[in-house]
């Protein structure tokens, strides 16, 4: 056994029992995939008032707060070429670290950074791919991480006029102030798998190494700047981006 397999093996059992502590640990306060606004297409998105938006059976935004947003089959884009977009939780408890997922993109053409706010504070800068998307599943995963105080207010939003967004599948998840977390929690670029498909971003060039949960290789390569599919056979995998190794689950 080589020094890397021996590497792949111990950083699978490492983040088995990781992924032990935070699965028993965690806790989704609230989560939102956009699944009932079904009107409008993708390409043509429709506007309509804020509590009209989100009814009461989707609770977790201000929708006095959230201001030009659109949306087309279950995805929100925020912003229009009027100004920036809002999009703006009401309070909730993210007491002790927490962990903000969700999928984005920047509206072709448009700046490509929004600031992510927690309280009124900036709590990160997203810098989204910018280019054509054509449906729901091309927009990129990321996770930006934090600590709550109890009483937690999060805002996305455009930086200045033509920043138009594009996000769904927004998840607010809590864990204890002592937990351990994921080595890819907390990365706006951490791989991730799709219907089989496994998507990599990277802002540059970078060698990419797949290895399968026995610590075989299923694939090299040099990825393009930009996003990067590969198809994969379910199961569990380490992926090796640069000097950095990510654990993906794909089904």
């Amino acid at each position: 056994m080589n020094q890397f397999t021996l590497f792949i093996k111990t950083a699978f059992l490492s983040i088995f029992l990781v992924a032990g502590l935070t699965a028993s640990a965690q806790t989704v306060v609230f989560s939102d995939n956009f699944s009932g606004l079904t009107a409008g297409m993708f390409s043509n998105q429709d506007t309509t008032n804020m509590s009209n938006l989100f009814p009461a059976s989707q609770p977790g935004w201000n929708t006095s707060k959230c201001s030009l947003v659109y949306y087309g089959e279950s995805v929100l884009r925020v912003g229009s070429i009027k100004g920036p977009g809002v999009l703006q939780t009401n309070p909730m408890n993210l007491a002790g670290n927490f962990v903000i997922s969700f999928y984005g993109f920047a509206w072709n053409g448009d700046a490509n950074s929004i600031n992510v706010l927690l309280n009124g504070n900036l709590l990160k800068t997203v810098t989204f791919p910018n280019g054509i998307v054509y449906s729901p599943s091309d927009l990129a995963y990321y996770t930006v991480s934090g600590k709550g105080t109890g009483s937690d207010v999060i805002t996305f939003e455009g930086l200045s006029q033509y920043n138009r967004f594009l996000i769904t599948n927004v998840t607010f998840t809590t864990y204890p102030a002592t937990a351990t977390f994921n080595p890819s929690v907390g990365s706006d670029k951490a791989p991730f798998a799709q219907n089989g498909v496994l998507f990599i971003q990277t802002q540059t060039a970078q060698p990419v190494v797949i290895y399968s949960a026995t610590g075989t290789m299923v694939r090299s390569l040099m990825s393009n700047a930009g996003t990067n599919t590969v198809s994969l056979s379910q199961g569990l995998y380490l992926v090796k981006i640069g000097d950095k190794v990510y654990k993906v689950v794909v089904s």
